[in-house]
């Protein structure tokens, strides 16, 4: 499948996610509204894209019309992990800013959030 088309069947797996329960886990959540909010203009949907298309598992329609995204699992407990893992080192801190406005997250918990990123950006 080219990969523009298969860009397009993943933002509307996106839309089709944004502001659903997942079950996979929360961040897996934010993470797909904070790039709906942003119409995919976000390096990290792109990365994302590629990541998704460059492998063999996940290129499938089937795996793609699924909900069980197995690499969205096992995060719940460690945000930095997540972030570091999915969101582009250039909009790392544009999204800790979204978790803050949308309340995810208050302000003690962004600091200490940022603060521990900055070791790893």
């Amino acid at each position: 499948m080219e990969r523009e088309i298969f860009k397009q069947k993943l933002k509307r797996k996106f839309r089709n996610l944004y502001r659903s329960d997942t079950d996979w886990c929360v961040f897996a959540d934010w993470f797909i509204e904070w790039i709906v909010e942003n119409d995919f203009q976000l390096a990290t949907f792109n990365d994302f894209v590629d990541y998704i298309y460059e492998s063999d598992t996940y290129t499938s329609t089937d795996y793609l019309n699924s909900d069980i995204w197995d690499f969205f699992y096992g995060w719940n407990n460690n945000i930095i992990d997540f972030i570091t893992n999915w969101v582009n080192d250039k909009e790392v801190f544009s999204f800790t800013q979204w978790l803050k406005e949308k309340g995810y997250v208050d302000e003690e918990e962004i600091i200490e959030i940022e603060n521990e990123l900055k070791q790893y950006l």
